[in-house]
């Protein structure tokens, strides 16, 4: 079963299985998932390998952190993903939870679908959802389809902001890409930041009082369309560039 609201997406898998007390005691072993899932047609796509004897939940991202993608993490301190996983008396259960934050860019607007396939091998076999001519072959992946309404995309891009802002002012105070240690060090750039971070920094910064609890549709629009919320997702790579070029530009002076 899988459903999405405005915190993000909700997959639960029921497996049964008629030695699940077995298996709950370490008995007996009930396999793995491994799922696929990619936001879309040409992007990266991360396999989640959820162990169902234990649910331990591994994965492996197929790309870096970049400006357009950014990988999930397994460990405790990703907010952005969770997992849970139960036993019942004929089988086991396991729930897992993306948020939007990470797929901020890649909303699922008009007709848009998302790729996904999960097997699982177990005692009996692998078994799949879609079925896959062979192992890591998108062409066999199955396809998400989203019915969301306007009102309710707003609701997801809304909570998307907040979370926008927050990793925007986390990386002003605490990241060491352009807060205000370089304007006061005599070991970076304090022209590079005068020049061309700080003048960044203060238009981004007029945007947000915008960011409230009742912001209406059209402010929520506007920061998503005139970038700002991938600015305030994006500052350190953006600043990284701004900073290549700066430096290329001095080079060919």
């Amino acid at each position: 079963q899988i459903a999405c609201d405005e915190f993000g997406l909700h997959f639960l898998f029921t497996a049964y299985d008629d030695q699940a007390k077995k298996i709950d005691a370490g008995l007996a072993g009930a396999g793995s998932y491994e799922m696929y899932f990619s936001p879309g047609e040409n992007q990266p796509h991360i396999c989640f390998l959820p162990d169902m004897s234990s649910g331990a939940l591994h994965m492996w991202n197929s790309n870096y952190d970049t400006d357009r993608w950014h990988r999930l993490d397994s460990g405790a301190k990703e907010k952005n993903l969770r997992s849970e996983h139960a036993f019942t008396g004929d089988g086991y259960r396991f729930y897992m939870f993306l948020t939007w934050e990470k797929f901020y860019d890649k909303l699922p607007e008009g007709n848009e679908t998302w790729l996904f396939e999960n097997i699982h091998w177990s005692r009996f076999g692998g078994n799949t959802w879609n079925g896959l001519e062979s192992l890591h072959s998108r062409s066999t992946w199955g396809r998400l389809a989203f019915d969301i309404s306007d009102s309710q995309m707003i609701k997801i891009k809304k909570r998307i902001a907040f979370a926008a802002l927050q990793a925007y002012k986390k990386e002003k105070h605490v990241g060491h890409t352009y807060a205000g240690c370089i304007e006061m060090s005599d070991l970076n750039d304090p022209v590079f930041y005068k020049e061309v971070v700080k003048p960044l920094i203060a238009k981004l910064d007029t945007f947000i009082p915008l960011v409230k609890e009742d912001m209406d549709e059209k402010t929520v629009n506007q920061l998503f369309d005139d970038g700002i919320i991938r600015n305030w997702f994006e500052i350190k790579f953006i600043i990284g560039e701004l900073r290549r070029n700066y430096l290329m530009d001095k080079l060919a002076e």
